[in-house]
Parts: structure tokens; C-alpha cells; sequence
């Protein structure tokens, strides 16, 4: 969703996790309701830049699920803080380069901080929806190692301008009902990095799965 000025691009974006039990229930809600389907699954780098620099995180993307690797660099703003918002808002900039793109980044003052794979699903749904649903491998030994969280991760984003915030959360929050009871997803707190969404399912979720939710049987405290 954009307008026709030329203005920055931003994503706006809500997440959720649902169950290894729940997925098959949701793929087949996603066919149903969507235009385009195809399987997901990349390596992202993180690197961080040196103390000082204005842009202190970018992230290297390389598609995996092509015939060819695709190599991305991705840069994600800070989150737009205004609480009216019912999705998550950030400046969002992509642009595809070549697979040496981590040695000029090396040149460049940044350093290689961690990495991970996602493997999944991606979906288009009305012409400017995308949906991903991902579970996660952190890198061990040079091979994927064992999955961190059983749990499946659930993006659902659209780009917009910055005229276009209210338009493009409420076709979010329109278009997320439709998987309701499968998943709920909401926007993410950003008020405690360490609960930041993007690397490990589960990470600071307002939907969680029903075995952590408001209802689930609290163990008692130990002594």
C-alpha cells in the first residue's frame, strides 16, 4: 500500500506464533485467501556498526529457496513509538547486491554480530500483503543447527508511506481476522530490546502460544 509521492517506504507489520499442531489449519486458511504462495527460506547476517555510525544495524539476506542465491541488504529504522498505531511502523530500505556484499560492509566499519536461518512460508495476499510464517535455525559448525523453537512465526506486513500509516494498519488488523482462531497476531512491544521480535519465535509475542496464555495453569512458586 503506497500513495503516488515520493516519499520514504515503511513497513508496517504484525506478528504472532502458532503452534506446530495449528500450522496445517492456517496454510490451508492462507490458500484460501491469497494470491500467490511460494516456500521461504533465506540466511540473514547481522552486522553492527562501530560506535558512532548512523546506521548502527544492517542485515545481509541471501535467498536460499532460488535457483540462484539472492543477496539483500536490508536496513529497518526505529520503530515509529506513537501508540495509536495498532501495528509496528519502521522505515524499511532494500536494495539487492552482489555476494560480496559482507567484505564491503567489513571495509565499511561493520562487523559480523550473529546469524540464522528462516524456512518456511510466504504468501501474497491482496496485491500488497505479505505473509510469512517461519521457524528458526541459528548457525553451528558451519551447518543448521537443531530448531530453536518448535513454534511457528507468523509475519503479516505491507509497505506504506508516511501518509499512509492509518490505511495500512487497518488493512493489517482487517486482514488478520480472517486467521482468527489460528493465530493472533498483534503488534509488538519495542519498550525492551531484549524482547525485540526478529530472531527467535516466542521473543517478546503478545500472542502466545495457549500453554503461556492469561488461562494456562500456573505452576506454584518455589520456596
Amino acid at each position: 500500500m503506497t500513495s503516488t509521492t515520493n516519499q520514504q517506504l515503511n513497513e508496517i507489520s504484525i506478528q504472532g506464533v502458532v503452534n506446530p499442531e495449528q500450522l496445517t489449519p492456517l496454510l490451508d486458511r492462507l490458500r484460501s485467501i491469497s494470491s500467490f504462495e511460494c516456500p521461504l527460506y533465506y540466511r540473514e547476517i547481522v552486522c553492527k556498526a562501530l560506535p558512532g555510525m548512523t546506521a548502527g544495524e544492517l542485515r545481509i539476506r541471501c535467498h536460499l529457496s532460488e535457483d540462484q542465491p539472492r543477496w539483500v541488504l536490508r536496513y529497518a529504522g526505529e520503530p515509529n513509538r506513537k501508540e495509536r498505531y495498532s501495528a509496528t511502523i519502521r522505515p524499511m530500505i532494500e536494495v539487492e547486491t552482489s555476494n560480496n556484499v559482507s567484505l564491503f560492509l567489513e571495509y565499511m566499519g561493520y562487523r559480523r554480530d550473529f546469524e540464522f536461518y528462516m524456512k518456511g512460508y510466504k504468501f501474497i495476499a491482496q496485491r500488497t500483503i505479505t505473509v510469512s510464517i517461519c521457524q528458526v535455525k541459528v548457525e553451528k559448525e558451519s551447518e543448521m543447527s537443531e530448531l530453536f523453537n518448535k513454534s511457528w512465526l507468523v509475519d503479516i506486513a505491507c509497505m506504506a508511506t508516511d501518509d499512509m500509516f492509518q490505511q495500512g494498519c487497518d488493512l493489517l488488523s482487517s486482514f488478520s481476522e480472517h486467521l482468527i482462531p489460528y493465530v493472533y497476531a498483534v503488534k509488538i512491544s519495542t519498550d525492551k530490546p531484549q524482547e525485540r521480535p526478529g530472531l527467535f519465535p516466542g521473543g517478546g509475542m503478545a500472542a502466545r502460544p495457549p500453554s503461556s496464555g492469561p488461562n494456562a495453569k500456573k505452576e506454584p512458586a518455589k520456596r
